[in-house]
């Protein structure tokens, strides 16, 4: 043997004994032999990198790194140098450079596993690059199935990109894999919840407070349950114990307020909305700005809300795919305009791609109606109660021609026993409670059924499940009644409207819009035949505006447009009734947001409703006043079933009509004009014509019964012809 092999050996030989003292976990042992080989010869790229890894173990980066560099310069074709310096440059911060270094080494070796499973990571964990990293981790768990770290790497950058069906499935095979942490087990947990599998979620989280109780996580996915399901009460509890374990959490935060400010505890909410006060960057989150105005809107401090900007005019602002279910209701309120409108249709649009993207697929059985009669009719709504949606559809229920038309109904809320609630499952051909479903199963329910139609009743408002029409779940999908706005999902076929409440341009749908022919787009049958008093500026010597309109329509919009009105009539009082003024904060809230620049508290009159009927409220008022953007709707069509005159504003937007289709078909329609200053010029003249005001406390309801908004059978046969002519 010559000498050059024996040296050879022995150096094969020392770096066994290197890798042995590495092992048996003598670090500075295996230094100690790679640096005699080293010296013997300094160019030996095993004996550098193994040196630079055993460096790297005891946090001496910058020897590492040195050693490292050298081995790949001696063999830049070995992909597994590469991969160890990398490692190495990621721990010490020099993050571009370790990517160059993994992208050479996968084009030397584009099917290396360790090659993509460090790059998928470097992007995902230190670059944020979530999307970059997601074919790297996809390759990587296709070269290595039972590899748990890259599953679970994978899993996470899915659920990141709002996959959470998908991840699930690679969260689940890291779990079979061995890995069986609360943190991947709160990551299922999380993907559950997510899809909507509430009692799986649950589930989990027992799993995870078994191993470890203080688990914040899991208290919180708990809560988020609870509130979905309504149990705000049991939430609240659940998101607090969240929190008191981890303070920071923004998510806990976020979900605690929405349902504190569900279930008016307002004064709990403002202490924990005050936590983010001193911190500027979280009040700049959009969702932390939703919770704001609610809680102003809630208390009734518009002189407080005034301070934040329209979030709808802020058109650099980053939010999530879901933000359009946050804004739900008060994002109508802050569309005062086609602008704001329009950006209020793009974040419904993003929810709709968003459902779209995440639909298991068609379910109905059919693309197309066919001739078959009765057509059937599915009606998917949270509100089959004693509700003013509800109310709605009993005529039509009641009275349609079932030879022509058959009703379905498919319940979001869980019987409430109420007999409202009774008279829909005894009256519909199919009654189904679909309350505890995920979106997915709610269309699979529907579309098994076989229906021709389904109309959502709900849209963006709570309880509602509007996402499930984006697996197509019947031949024709349309929205009608319960929110007047588009969903934003493209499978949405049809909006149910008027010629008055069609909008004059569609680019805020996704829908089109389907005209009841000659009929108003929904009917309110007879109202309790309330007494009608005399006017009660004839006993009081001054004008009365009034309202009953529900507090969340109200705005900084319509605060100056109340206020201008008093302003324009000095003599004039201003009453508003709602239950919620039980609550003095509020009213003085309110009060004092519109006492202002020459306007007196003592003319404004908020009560809580305490007579046996509200209705007559509408006995002390001579004129209503019209919230906006979101106009009336029961509350236009009541005060002129009282005899009392609406003064409204409308725009292009179907939110902004509503009570201009209302006073249109009642033959009112020049009580509605289209700006602000037109609206304060119309309320100040009405408060001259007493003549006026005194003969349709007379006559307007007699004439109402003539209308389709009251004569069932006009809007029933209009209706009809409508479900049969799609």
């Amino acid at each position: 043997m010559g000498f050059a092999d024996a040296a050879a050996k022995k150096i094969d030989t020392m770096l066994q004994q290197a890798l042995t003292a590495h092992a048996q976990g003598n670090i500075a042992g295996a230094i100690q032999i790679l640096t005699q080989i080293i010296d013997i010869m300094p160019d030996h790229p095993d004996a550098l990198n193994l040196r630079g890894t055993m460096y790297f173990l005891q946090g001496n980066f910058t020897d590492a790194l040195t050693d490292q560099a050298r081995a790949v310069s001696l063999d830049p074709g070995f992909v597994d140098f590469r991969n160890n310096y990398a490692v190495t440059l990621r721990k010490a911060g020099v993050l571009a450079e370790a990517e160059k270094q993994l992208s050479e080494a996968l084009r030397l070796a584009p099917q290396d596993f360790k090659s993509n499973f460090n790059l998928g990571q470097l992007l995902y964990s230190d670059l944020n690059r979530y999307k970059d990293a997601l074919p790297y981790l996809s390759l990587a768990v296709k070269l290595k199935p039972d590899h748990g770290s890259a599953q679970r790497l994978y899993a996470s950058a899915l659920l990141l990109l709002h996959e959470p069906a998908k991840a699930l499935q690679h969260f689940l095979i890291a779990e079979q894999a061995g890995q069986n942490d609360t943190e991947l087990l709160a990551a299922i947990a999380s993907c559950l919840y997510v899809g909507g599998n509430y009692s799986k979620t649950q589930a989990y989280c027992q799993r995870i407070l078994q191993k470890d109780p203080k688990s914040g996580k899991a208290h919180f996915l708990s809560g988020c349950v609870l509130a979905d399901q309504g149990n705000h009460a049991a939430a609240i509890i659940a998101l607090k114990k969240s929190l008191e374990l981890e303070p920071d959490s923004f998510d806990a935060r976020n979900k605690l307020l929405s349902s504190l400010l569900t279930n008016k505890e307002l004064a709990t909410a403002k202490t924990v909305l005050d936590y983010w006060t001193d911190k500027p960057e979280l009040l700049a989150q959009p969702f932390v700005m939703i919770h704001q105005y609610n809680y102003y809107t809630g208390t009734g401090d518009f002189s407080a809300l005034r301070q934040h900007p329209n979030i709808l005019r802020l058109k650099d602002l980053e939010t999530d795919p879901l933000f359009a279910s946050g804004l739900s209701m008060i994002g109508l309120v802050m569309a005062e305009d086609d602008e704001t409108s329009r950006q209020l249709y793009k974040y419904q649009r993003n929810w709709g791609k968003f459902w779209e993207k995440r639909s298991s697929g068609i379910k109905t059985k059919r693309k197309f109606l066919t001739a078959r009669r009765p057509r059937t009719v599915g009606l998917l709504s949270a509100d089959f109660r004693d509700h003013s949606v509800g109310k709605f559809l009993l005529p039509l229920i009641d009275q349609v021609d079932k030879s022509k038309i058959e009703f379905y109904g498919y319940s979001l809320l869980p019987g409430v026993g109420d007999r409202v609630h009774d008279y829909f499952q005894k009256q519909m051909g199919k009654f189904k409670d679909v309350s505890k479903k995920q979106p997915d199963e709610v269309a699979s329910i529907i579309a098994e059924d076989d229906v021709d139609i389904i109309i959502d009743l709900n849209g963006m408002t709570m309880g509602g499940c509007s996402q499930a029409f984006a697996s197509r779940c019947a031949p024709v999908q349309m929205t009608w009644l319960g929110y007047p706005f588009s969903t934003g999902l493209k499978d949405c076929d049809y909006m149910l409207v008027d010629a008055f409440l069609n909008p004059p341009s569609t680019e805020c749908m996704s829908e089109k819009p389907l005209i009841l022919g000659g009929s108003s787009y929904l009917c309110f049958g007879a109202a309790e035949p309330r007494p009608i008093g005399d006017l009660p500026y004839d006993r009081n010597g001054y004008i009365t505006f009034g309202s009953l309109n529900n507090p969340y329509k109200l705005g900084t919009k319509t605060i100056d447009l109340w206020r201008a009105v008093l302003q324009a009539v000095p003599s004039a009082r201003l009453l508003y009734i709602r239950p919620e003024f039980a609550d003095a904060t509020m009213r003085e809230n309110i009060i004092q947001s519109i006492a202002t620049d020459g306007v007196n508290a003592d003319r404004l009159i908020l009560k809580a409703n305490y007579l046996p009927s509200h209705l007559d409220y509408y006995n002390e008022m001579d004129i209503s006043l019209d919230t906006y953007p979101v106009t009336g709707g029961t509350t236009t069509m009541e005060s002129l079933w009282m005899g009392v005159p609406v003064v409204s504003r409308h725009g292009t937007q179907i939110h902004q009509r509503v009570s201009y289709s209302i006073m249109n078909y009642a033959g009112l329609g020049n009580l509605c004009v289209d700006r602000d200053q037109y609206y304060v010029e119309l309320a100040a003249h009405l408060t001259t014509e007493q003549g006026k005001l005194r003969e349709w406390r007379k006559t307007l309801r007699e004439h109402l019964m003539k209308t389709t908004l009251i004569d069932s059978r006009q809007f029933i046969n209009a209706f009809t012809d409508a479900m049969l002519s799609v």
